[in-house]
């Protein structure tokens, strides 16, 4: 059944081609593969992005606007204890709900082989960084967190809290296999809070 509004076509197009795209990479999709899978017409494809190149970009787009719309419900006026809570809680969260597109995003951290792609996920990456460090610096000024290295605490939360929250097979086998609680997302993310107020706190 073809879908007759644009707004849900595109979304529909973005949705499936993220899909496909984390599945089985940039060059193993085709637009004809995507519009099939869709169950749209191959010209609206073309119609509403005008290349794979375009769809691959707006895919990253509109996934990183997402976050960043996110982490403004943030409440800049708590302390740095409980805004690192609340980071934590947004980044595990959209991890998590979006980890077709964490998957896409780390294949393409490796090759960044796209200029306006490379554009989007290296500012959209220094804005979280710097978001965490400017969370940390704040506890630290404020006698809550003791001094640390700021930029290898942050790149710590900004790299690690992805791996377990991605879905990699490895890490869900290993927790299986050792019967770990933190095969419990809600467990995983108190125990994650937990670990870094361990490096943070006085």
């Amino acid at each position: 059944m073809e879908i007759k509004d644009i707004s849900k076509i595109k979304k529909k197009l973005l949705e499936t081609a993220e899909t496909l795209f984390s599945d089985k990479g940039y060059n193993g999709t085709s637009i004809r593969e995507i519009a099939r899978a869709a169950d749209v017409n191959l010209a609206l494809v073309n119609y509403h992005f005008g290349s794979k190149e375009n769809l691959y970009l707006t895919i990253f787009q509109r996934r990183f606007l997402a976050y960043q719309n996110a982490l403004l419900k943030m409440d800049q006026n708590q302390g740095a204890a409980k805004k690192l809570d609340s980071f934590l809680d947004i980044y595990g969260s959209f991890i998590d709900t979006h980890r077709n597109f964490h998957r896409l995003l780390s294949r393409e951290l490796t090759l960044l082989h796209q200029s306006a792609i490379k554009e989007v996920i290296t500012n959209g990456t220094h804005k979280n960084f710097d978001l965490v460090k400017s969370i940390i610096l704040d506890g630290i000024q404020s006698g809550i967190f003791r001094k640390v290295n700021v930029d290898l605490v942050a790149l710590n939360i900004i790299a690690f809290v992805p791996r377990v929250f991605s879905g990699s097979p490895f890490i869900d086998d290993l927790f299986k296999s050792q019967n770990s609680p933190l095969d419990n997302k809600e467990t995983l993310s108190t125990q994650l809070k937990e670990y870094f107020y361990a490096i943070l706190s006085k």
